[in-house]
């Protein structure tokens, strides 16, 4: 069974996100489990999703200034309440386009801060991630990341950078007391990719 994890680093407002993964399967057909403060949450094997026209979504509030965001699919609420550095479980949705918004809660869909359309893959894993824009308070980012979760047999662990703090400029994500960067120069927006790393037990620090 392919295992999940997460790691949160802050930087200024305290919105960078780290997120890790780890897999043994050989094959990118097993379930996905990961593990959240609220629990564990598994998914079925990505060829019976796949063959059901399912995907998997789950969200992220990287917003300082709202302790809990509303996440819409179009119209419909996705996530009820999502607290700020909280991941969600996934959530099954159909493998069709949705414009995914973000809002206070109480908020409409109508009145949303930030959207982001994107068309979902049958047995895809996807994270959408809500954070501050650099226009002020009331406005936010959306991103929607296809998780493009791979078998992993080398012992290896894997992890990728989303830099979400609004106005602080590239960064790059070292290990505490380690000379070379994990992830180097990443900008505002920007997702770095997944990077194989060795297996480490300690802080990851996010830097201008």
């Amino acid at each position: 069974m392919r295992k999940q994890t997460r790691l949160w680093a802050g930087l200024l407002a305290g919105s960078a996100l780290v997120l890790g993964t780890a897999c043994d399967k050989a094959k990118d057909t097993g379930a996905v489990t990961t593990t959240t403060a609220s629990g564990t949450s598994t998914t079925p094997p990505s060829e019976v999703a796949e063959k059901h026209e399912q995907a998997f979504v789950r969200a992220v509030n990287a917003m300082p200034a709202q302790k809990s965001v509303m996440i819409f699919a179009g119209d419909s609420t996705a996530f009820s309440s999502v607290a700020y550095k909280a991941t969600t479980d996934w959530k099954r949705m159909p493998d069709d386009a949705f414009t995914f918004k973000v809002a206070p809660i109480g908020g409409s869909s109508e009145h949303a801060m930030g959207d982001n359309h994107e068309k979902l893959g049958g047995g895809h894993h996807y994270t959408v991630v809500a954070f501050a824009d650099e226009g002020g308070a009331d406005k936010a980012n959306m991103r929607v990341l296809d998780d493009d979760l791979q078998p992993m047999t080398n012992g290896m662990a894997r992890i990728r950078v989303i830099h979400t703090v609004a106005n602080a400029g590239e960064v790059s994500v070292f290990a505490r007391g380690s000379k070379d960067a994990i992830f180097d120069g990443i900008n505002f927006k920007s997702e770095a990719g997944w990077k194989d790393v060795s297996p480490m037990s300690g802080t990851l620090e996010i830097r201008p």
